[in-house]
C-alpha cells in the first residue's frame, strides 16, 4: 500500500520554542545599545539600532546604509519631519514583530506636518500617548504611513 503525503505539517513544540527563543533574543537588542552598529536621529531623540535587523526588513535604511550616501559612510541617519514616538514604533516593530502603545511615552507632539499628521493638535501639554489614545485609528494610519515611507511591507 502506497504511503499517504503529508501535505502540511505542523511545526513541533520544539520548533515553536525555538522560534520563540530566536525572536525574544531579537526583540532583546531593541533599544540596546549592545553591537549597535547604526544611529538614528529624529528630533531630540537618538535611537541606536542595529544594521542586520533594521536594514533586512526596510528597503529604506538599507538603501541608506548601503548606497553612496554620507549615511553609508557614518552610519547615522537623521530623519526630518518625522515624529520621534512614530520612529521609536517603527523601530519596535522591526526587533519585535509589533508595536503598541506604552505608558512610558510622556512626550509631547513636537511638530504636525500635513505629510505626518493631518489632524488638529491642541498646543496644550496633552501627551502623545493621551492623543493616540484618543485617536487610535489615526495612531494605525500613521504606522501604516510609516511603513510606506520606509519600505516595510509587515506595517503595511
Amino acid at each position: 500500500m502506497p504511503r499517504k503525503k503529508k501535505i502540511l505539517e505542523l511545526p513541533s513544540d520544539a520548533e515553536k520554542e525555538k522560534k520563540e527563543k530566536v525572536k525574544a533574543q531579537f526583540a532583546s537588542f531593541y533599544l540596546n545599545p549592545k553591537y549597535s552598529d547604526l544611529t538614528i536621529i529624529c528630533g531630540t531623540k537618538t535611537f541606536l539600532g542595529h544594521r542586520v535587523i533594521v536594514c533586512s526588513q526596510s528597503k529604506y535604511f538599507a538603501h541608506a546604509c548601503d548606497g553612496n550616501f554620507k549615511e553609508a559612510l557614518s552610519q547615522e541617519i537623521v530623519l526630518k519631519d518625522h515624529e520621534p514616538i512614530l520612529v521609536e514604533q517603527t523601530l519596535q516593530y522591526l526587533y519585535t514583530g509589533n508595536y503598541k502603545l506604552s505608558p512610558s511615552f510622556d512626550r509631547t507632539i513636537e511638530s504636525t506636518s500635513e505629510e505626518t499628521l493631518d489632524v488638529a493638535v491642541e498646543e496644550t501639554h496633552q501627551s502623545t500617548e493621551e492623543f493616540l489614545k484618543r485617536h487610535i485609528s489615526c495612531f494605525h494610519a500613521l504606522m501604516y504611513l510609516q511603513g510606506e515611507y520606509f519600505q516595510i511591507d509587515g506595517l503595511k
